[in-house]
């Protein structure tokens, strides 16, 4: 996975399962970076969910785009488009770190 540049997304049910929230993107997340993929970008706010546990942070932010259809779904299309512009924003460094230089 080195130099791969990952961008991640989760679906989960807040009240349902509010100890383990977004587990399952914060867990993929952490082993992608092990593994030698590149992050830190898309990463999304947790202001607007309610939950008391997670491994779908990192330093206090979602490590991606955190959706709950079944409690929130109301916020879904504004967070989608948020995180797909900070994408967007980001995609250009990603690009240019990947190609080479003309020497």
């Amino acid at each position: 996975m080195n130099g791969l540049t990952v961008a991640m997304f989760g679906l989960g049910d807040q009240s349902t399962y509010i100890e383990t929230y977004q587990d399952a993107m914060g867990i993929l997340y952490r082993k992608m970076v092990e593994r030698g993929a590149n992050g830190g970008i898309g990463f999304t706010t947790t202001d607007t969910h309610t939950y008391e546990g997670t491994l779908g942070t990192v330093e206090g932010m979602f490590c991606g785009l955190a959706l709950d259809e079944d409690s929130q779904p109301e916020l879904t299309e504004e967070r989608i488009e948020e995180w797909a512009l900070s994408v967007k924003q980001a995609w250009p460094s990603i690009v240019a770190s990947t190609v080479p230089a003309n020497d």
